[in-house]
């Protein structure tokens, strides 16, 4: 829309005093829904930060908490469990790979290819733009192809250490691009528990570190090398992983319901604006 048309676009326009009266009561009114906006914004990050937190302590001490704790040797990891092992990341996958760059562009149908902008920071999936590689690039890419039981990682630029687990082929076929680790963990170490290790503040933390500090950050394979976790035996790994995938999800579902109530708020905002501007609500002018 050009200039010329915008100023001749046709307006309603009430008098000086009802506008007064209309943006007096619209100020009240929307204040009030911006509070509660701001309050469950404010829920939702205690329920975000509670999740957090209990992954943390779950990947770094057990449910025991009278269990036996000996020093890890590793500052930021501090105590374990007598009986945990530290071992490097490299020594939980059987590869660490990045996806393929499609050379060819965008399309608009074929394999899905994800990107960060499809991973939410709490680890759930957004496929609201999907965006996708052809079949023959697919046939022929030697990485990033997709499986269940894989954890993805973004890998370079501000969106440095998102992940998600794929616990499902949401689609057919899927992959992942360059921007991207494909993380596939070896028989003695569970996948979901090996992506809520990477999840887990320790994890994220020590990704944060390993970045490249260059005009994009980045990270690069060796981080297999170079990170540490506190690893239990695998029948316990068991335990945890189905302790927190409850936990999780109750968190999950709840901050999804006030997220709900977020956006219904949202919407009350505008058409509350709206019906009043438009006159579909009268707002009575205040007595002189």
């Amino acid at each position: 829309m050009n200039q010329g048309v915008l100023s001749n676009l046709m307006v309603l326009l009430p008098s000086i005093s009802e506008q007064t009266a209309i943006a007096n009561y619209l100020d009240e009114k929307t204040a009030l829904i911006d509070k509660k906006i701001n309050l469950l914004t404010q829920k939702a990050d205690k329920y975000k930060e509670l999740k957090q937190a209990l992954i943390n302590e779950t990947v770094t001490r057990g449910l025991n908490k009278n269990v036996k704790l000996k020093d890890s040797g590793v500052e930021w990891i501090g105590n374990i469990p007598v009986h945990w092992e530290v071992k490097r990341l490299k020594d939980l996958l059987t590869s660490l790979e990045s996806g393929s760059r499609d050379k060819g562009g965008s399309i608009d149908d074929g394999i899905v290819s994800l990107s960060a902008e499809h991973l939410n920071w709490d680890g759930i999936f957004n496929f609201e733009s999907l965006k996708y590689i052809s079949e023959d690039l697919y046939d022929r890419m030697s990485n990033g192809k997709l499986k269940i039981g894989d954890t993805i990682l973004t890998k370079d630029g501000a969106t440095i250490g998102k992940c998600a687990y794929i616990s499902k082929l949401f689609f057919d076929k899927m992959a992942i691009n360059e921007h991207m680790f494909l993380l596939r963990s070896n028989k003695n170490t569970m996948p979901k528990f090996l992506f809520y290790l990477i999840y887990s503040k320790i994890g994220y933390n020590q990704i944060r570190v390993q970045m490249k500090i260059t005009a994009i950050p980045g990270l690069n394979s060796n981080i297999n090398i170079s990170i540490n976790f506190a690893l239990p035996p695998l029948i316990e790994q068991v335990e945890l992983t189905s302790f927190l995938d409850q936990k999780t999800t109750q968190i999950d579902k709840i901050v999804e319901s006030i997220n709900s109530q977020i956006e219904k708020l949202k919407e009350l905002r505008k058409t509350l604006i709206n019906d009043v501007v438009t006159g579909k609500i009268k707002v009575i002018e205040d007595e002189p």
